[in-house]
Protein backbone atom coordinates (compact mmCIF):
# COMPACT_ATOMS: atom_id res chain seq x y z
CA UNK A 1 0.00 0.00 0.00
CA UNK A 2 1.45 3.35 -1.03
CA UNK A 3 1.80 6.37 1.24
CA UNK A 4 -0.67 8.14 -0.98
CA UNK A 5 -3.38 5.55 -0.35
CA UNK A 6 -2.69 5.43 3.39
CA UNK A 7 -3.06 9.20 3.54
CA UNK A 8 -6.31 9.08 1.57
CA UNK A 9 -7.70 6.55 4.03
CA UNK A 10 -6.68 8.74 6.97
CA UNK A 11 -8.31 11.74 5.32
CA UNK A 12 -11.53 9.81 4.73
CA UNK A 13 -11.64 8.77 8.38
CA UNK A 14 -11.11 12.39 9.44
CA UNK A 15 -14.08 13.41 7.32
CA UNK A 16 -16.09 10.49 8.62
CA UNK A 17 -15.58 11.67 12.19
CA UNK A 18 -17.26 14.96 11.27
CA UNK A 19 -20.16 13.24 9.51
CA UNK A 20 -20.84 10.95 12.47
CA UNK A 21 -20.96 14.03 14.69
CA UNK A 22 -23.69 15.66 12.61
CA UNK A 23 -25.66 12.62 11.48
CA UNK A 24 -29.16 12.62 12.96
CA UNK A 25 -29.17 16.34 13.69
CA UNK A 26 -31.49 18.86 12.07
CA UNK A 27 -29.30 20.82 9.66
CA UNK A 28 -29.81 24.03 7.70
CA UNK A 29 -29.71 23.46 3.94
CA UNK A 30 -27.92 25.78 1.54
CA UNK A 31 -29.19 25.42 -2.04
CA UNK A 32 -26.57 25.17 -4.79
CA UNK A 33 -27.68 24.65 -8.39
CA UNK A 34 -31.16 23.12 -7.93
CA UNK A 35 -33.59 22.34 -5.13
CA UNK A 36 -32.27 18.78 -5.04
CA UNK A 37 -28.64 19.97 -4.95
CA UNK A 38 -27.62 21.47 -1.63
CA UNK A 39 -25.01 21.40 1.10
CA UNK A 40 -24.88 21.55 4.89
CA UNK A 41 -22.28 22.38 7.52
CA UNK A 42 -21.56 18.65 7.63
CA UNK A 43 -20.38 18.75 3.99
CA UNK A 44 -18.21 21.78 4.68
CA UNK A 45 -16.74 20.43 7.91
CA UNK A 46 -15.96 17.07 6.36
CA UNK A 47 -14.27 18.72 3.37
CA UNK A 48 -12.09 20.91 5.59
CA UNK A 49 -10.98 17.88 7.60
CA UNK A 50 -10.20 15.82 4.49
CA UNK A 51 -8.26 18.54 2.69
CA UNK A 52 -6.31 19.35 5.84
CA UNK A 53 -4.95 15.80 5.95
CA UNK A 54 -4.27 15.57 2.22
CA UNK A 55 -2.50 18.93 2.01
CA UNK A 56 -0.43 18.29 5.09
CA UNK A 57 1.15 15.21 3.51
CA UNK A 58 0.97 16.20 -0.17
CA UNK A 59 1.08 20.01 -0.30
CA UNK A 60 2.23 20.06 -3.93
CA UNK A 61 -0.73 18.06 -5.26
CA UNK A 62 -3.73 19.69 -6.91
CA UNK A 63 -7.17 19.14 -5.42
CA UNK A 64 -10.67 19.26 -6.80
CA UNK A 65 -13.32 19.16 -4.08
CA UNK A 66 -17.07 19.42 -4.44
CA UNK A 67 -17.59 22.42 -2.18
CA UNK A 68 -14.38 24.45 -2.51
CA UNK A 69 -13.67 23.69 -6.15
CA UNK A 70 -10.29 23.37 -7.82
CA UNK A 71 -6.94 24.22 -6.27
CA UNK A 72 -4.29 23.98 -8.97
CA UNK A 73 -0.63 24.20 -7.95
CA UNK A 74 0.90 22.99 -11.20
CA UNK A 75 1.11 19.30 -10.34
CA UNK A 76 0.37 16.25 -12.50
CA UNK A 77 -1.31 14.73 -9.42
CA UNK A 78 -4.85 15.64 -8.34
CA UNK A 79 -7.02 14.55 -5.42
CA UNK A 80 -10.73 14.46 -6.31
CA UNK A 81 -12.86 14.72 -3.18
CA UNK A 82 -16.54 14.45 -2.33
CA UNK A 83 -16.86 15.13 1.41
CA UNK A 84 -20.38 13.69 1.54
CA UNK A 85 -21.73 11.59 -1.30
CA UNK A 86 -25.41 11.23 -0.52
CA UNK A 87 -26.20 14.53 1.22
CA UNK A 88 -29.96 14.13 0.83
CA UNK A 89 -29.89 10.69 2.45
CA UNK A 90 -27.73 12.13 5.24
CA UNK A 91 -30.16 14.98 5.90
CA UNK A 92 -33.27 12.77 6.12
CA UNK A 93 -31.53 10.26 8.37
CA UNK A 94 -30.86 7.46 5.89
CA UNK A 95 -27.39 6.02 6.60
CA UNK A 96 -26.54 5.49 2.93
CA UNK A 97 -23.72 7.95 2.24
CA UNK A 98 -19.97 7.90 1.92
CA UNK A 99 -16.73 9.82 1.47
CA UNK A 100 -15.10 9.12 -1.91
CA UNK A 101 -11.52 10.28 -2.61
CA UNK A 102 -9.76 9.56 -5.89
CA UNK A 103 -6.20 10.29 -6.98
CA UNK A 104 -5.36 10.90 -10.62
CA UNK A 105 -2.04 11.29 -12.37
CA UNK A 106 -2.18 13.17 -15.67
CA UNK A 107 -5.93 12.48 -15.79
CA UNK A 108 -5.62 8.75 -15.11
CA UNK A 109 -6.99 7.04 -12.01
CA UNK A 110 -4.27 5.57 -9.79
CA UNK A 111 -5.86 5.16 -6.36
CA UNK A 112 -9.17 5.59 -4.57
CA UNK A 113 -11.01 5.10 -1.32
CA UNK A 114 -14.71 5.11 -0.52
CA UNK A 115 -15.47 5.22 3.21
CA UNK A 116 -18.86 4.46 4.75
CA UNK A 117 -18.50 6.10 8.20
CA UNK A 118 -21.61 4.60 9.78
CA UNK A 119 -20.75 0.98 8.90
CA UNK A 120 -16.98 1.62 9.18
CA UNK A 121 -16.48 0.13 5.73
CA UNK A 122 -13.34 1.23 3.88
CA UNK A 123 -13.28 0.27 0.21
CA UNK A 124 -10.03 0.98 -1.58
CA UNK A 125 -8.00 0.19 -4.67
CA UNK A 126 -4.80 1.06 -6.49
CA UNK A 127 -4.38 0.69 -10.21
CA UNK A 128 -3.35 -2.89 -10.98
CA UNK A 129 -3.52 -3.97 -7.34
CA UNK A 130 -7.07 -5.27 -6.92
CA UNK A 131 -9.96 -3.96 -4.83
CA UNK A 132 -10.46 -4.39 -1.11
CA UNK A 133 -12.97 -3.90 1.68
CA UNK A 134 -11.44 -3.57 5.15
CA UNK A 135 -8.41 -5.54 4.01
CA UNK A 136 -10.28 -8.34 2.28
CA UNK A 137 -10.14 -8.75 -1.51
CA UNK A 138 -13.46 -8.18 -3.28
CA UNK A 139 -14.64 -9.16 -6.77
CA UNK A 140 -17.70 -8.79 -8.96
CA UNK A 141 -20.10 -11.71 -8.99
CA UNK A 142 -20.68 -14.25 -11.77
CA UNK A 143 -24.42 -13.84 -12.33
CA UNK A 144 -25.33 -14.35 -16.00
CA UNK A 145 -29.11 -13.99 -15.93
CA UNK A 146 -30.41 -10.48 -16.50
CA UNK A 147 -33.70 -11.43 -14.89
CA UNK A 148 -31.74 -12.06 -11.68
CA UNK A 149 -29.70 -8.85 -11.91
CA UNK A 150 -29.96 -5.72 -9.77
CA UNK A 151 -29.11 -2.55 -11.67
CA UNK A 152 -28.38 0.84 -10.12
CA UNK A 153 -29.07 4.07 -11.97
CA UNK A 154 -26.93 7.14 -11.31
CA UNK A 155 -27.86 10.45 -12.94
CA UNK A 156 -26.53 13.99 -12.73
CA UNK A 157 -28.46 16.96 -11.35
CA UNK A 158 -28.31 18.77 -14.68
CA UNK A 159 -29.97 16.05 -16.76
CA UNK A 160 -33.49 16.85 -17.93
CA UNK A 161 -36.10 14.83 -16.05
CA UNK A 162 -37.34 13.21 -19.27
CA UNK A 163 -33.79 12.05 -20.00
CA UNK A 164 -33.61 10.36 -16.60
CA UNK A 165 -36.91 8.60 -17.10
CA UNK A 166 -36.06 7.44 -20.61
CA UNK A 167 -33.08 5.45 -19.30
CA UNK A 168 -34.81 4.30 -16.13
CA UNK A 169 -37.88 3.04 -17.99
CA UNK A 170 -35.67 1.18 -20.48
CA UNK A 171 -33.85 -0.60 -17.65
CA UNK A 172 -37.15 -1.61 -16.08
CA UNK A 173 -38.68 -2.72 -19.39
CA UNK A 174 -35.81 -5.16 -19.94
CA UNK A 175 -37.06 -6.84 -16.76
CA UNK A 176 -34.08 -7.06 -14.48
CA UNK A 177 -34.79 -8.31 -10.97
CA UNK A 178 -34.64 -4.84 -9.46
CA UNK A 179 -33.56 -1.33 -10.33
CA UNK A 180 -32.22 0.91 -7.57
CA UNK A 181 -31.58 4.64 -7.30
CA UNK A 182 -29.80 5.29 -4.01
CA UNK A 183 -28.28 8.70 -4.93
CA UNK A 184 -24.90 7.49 -3.70
CA UNK A 185 -22.85 6.78 -6.85
CA UNK A 186 -19.60 5.87 -5.11
CA UNK A 187 -21.28 3.26 -2.93
CA UNK A 188 -23.19 1.87 -5.92
CA UNK A 189 -19.89 1.05 -7.62
CA UNK A 190 -18.65 -0.52 -4.39
CA UNK A 191 -21.77 -2.71 -4.28
CA UNK A 192 -20.94 -3.86 -7.81
CA UNK A 193 -17.31 -4.43 -6.84
CA UNK A 194 -18.25 -6.57 -3.86
CA UNK A 195 -20.70 -8.73 -5.83
CA UNK A 196 -23.88 -7.35 -4.26
CA UNK A 197 -25.34 -5.99 -7.50
CA UNK A 198 -24.68 -6.68 -11.18
CA UNK A 199 -24.60 -3.32 -12.92
CA UNK A 200 -24.50 0.48 -12.71
CA UNK A 201 -25.63 2.96 -15.35
CA UNK A 202 -23.80 6.26 -14.85
CA UNK A 203 -25.52 9.03 -16.80
CA UNK A 204 -23.62 12.31 -16.53
CA UNK A 205 -23.12 12.39 -12.76
CA UNK A 206 -20.49 14.71 -11.31
CA UNK A 207 -16.88 13.57 -11.49
CA UNK A 208 -16.35 13.63 -7.71
CA UNK A 209 -19.47 11.47 -7.22
CA UNK A 210 -18.32 8.44 -9.17
CA UNK A 211 -14.57 8.57 -9.85
CA UNK A 212 -13.33 6.82 -6.71
CA UNK A 213 -15.93 4.06 -6.98
CA UNK A 214 -15.14 3.54 -10.64
CA UNK A 215 -11.56 2.44 -9.96
CA UNK A 216 -12.70 0.10 -7.18
CA UNK A 217 -15.19 -1.53 -9.57
CA UNK A 218 -12.55 -1.88 -12.29
CA UNK A 219 -10.06 -3.44 -9.94
CA UNK A 220 -12.74 -5.87 -8.75
CA UNK A 221 -13.17 -7.13 -12.32
CA UNK A 222 -16.00 -4.95 -13.61
CA UNK A 223 -16.39 -4.31 -17.30
CA UNK A 224 -16.87 -0.65 -18.19
CA UNK A 225 -17.79 0.76 -21.60
CA UNK A 226 -19.44 3.86 -23.00
CA UNK A 227 -23.11 3.77 -23.96
CA UNK A 228 -22.19 2.38 -27.39
CA UNK A 229 -20.36 -0.58 -25.90
CA UNK A 230 -16.93 0.76 -26.81
CA UNK A 231 -13.92 0.93 -24.47
CA UNK A 232 -13.48 4.31 -22.83
CA UNK A 233 -10.73 6.60 -24.06
CA UNK A 234 -10.08 7.91 -20.55
CA UNK A 235 -11.17 7.59 -16.95
CA UNK A 236 -13.05 10.90 -16.79
CA UNK A 237 -15.94 9.98 -19.10
CA UNK A 238 -19.23 10.76 -17.36
CA UNK A 239 -21.54 8.48 -19.35
CA UNK A 240 -20.82 4.77 -19.07
CA UNK A 241 -22.13 1.45 -17.84
CA UNK A 242 -20.33 -0.86 -15.46
CA UNK A 243 -21.28 -4.50 -14.96
CA UNK A 244 -19.96 -7.82 -13.75
CA UNK A 245 -19.23 -8.45 -17.44
CA UNK A 246 -21.79 -11.23 -17.77
CA UNK A 247 -24.93 -9.14 -18.22
CA UNK A 248 -23.21 -6.32 -20.09
CA UNK A 249 -24.77 -6.87 -23.51
CA UNK A 250 -28.27 -6.98 -22.07
CA UNK A 251 -27.80 -3.79 -20.08
CA UNK A 252 -26.36 -1.97 -23.08
CA UNK A 253 -29.71 -2.36 -24.79
CA UNK A 254 -31.26 -0.02 -22.22
CA UNK A 255 -29.00 2.93 -23.03
CA UNK A 256 -28.40 2.59 -26.79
Amino acid sequence: MTRQLRTMMSAARAGGKILRKYFGQELTLVQKTKRSDFLTKADLGSERAILSVLRKHFPRYNSYAEESGERHVGSNWTFVVDPLDGTYNFVIGVPQFSIPIALTHEGRLVASVVFHPILDCMYYAEKGGGAFLNGKRIRVNRETRYAHATISYVGGYHNALRAHWKVISSIVQLRCKRMTNFWTPALDFCLLASGKIEGVVNYNSEIYDFLAGKLIALEAGARITNFRGKPEKGDLNREFIATNGRIHAQLLRSVK
